[in-house]
């Protein structure tokens, strides 16, 4: 389901404020090169990655926006770099 299509946010790359596997897309691993600025990246992100076993935006009656164990796809465009990421150890 295409939820949030044509939004756009500023976030600390390497700060924990997103998934683990934004991070990792967005910087590369593996043989996935670091993203270009302009540069348009589709992400399949599996759920170790993402939310894992605890799911997101869960109520206290267990219904889950994001349900546990959930692979997660986006099409990312890195629009702007400022600084220098740091991370979180």
């Amino acid at each position: 389901e295409d939820v949030d299509s044509a939004k756009f946010f500023v976030f600390g790359l390497g700060s924990g404020e997103v998934i683990r596997g934004w991070d990792d897309g967005i910087l590369g691993t593996g043989n996935v090169p670091p993203m270009k600025v302009g540069g348009v990246r589709r992400l399949s992100v599996p759920a170790d990655l993402a939310y894992g076993a605890r799911g997101a935006g869960c109520t206290k009656d267990g219904v889950c926006t994001i349900p546990p164990n959930s692979r997660m796809e986006f099409t990312v465009e890195l629009l702007g770099i400022k600084g220098t990421p740091s991370f979180k150890t």
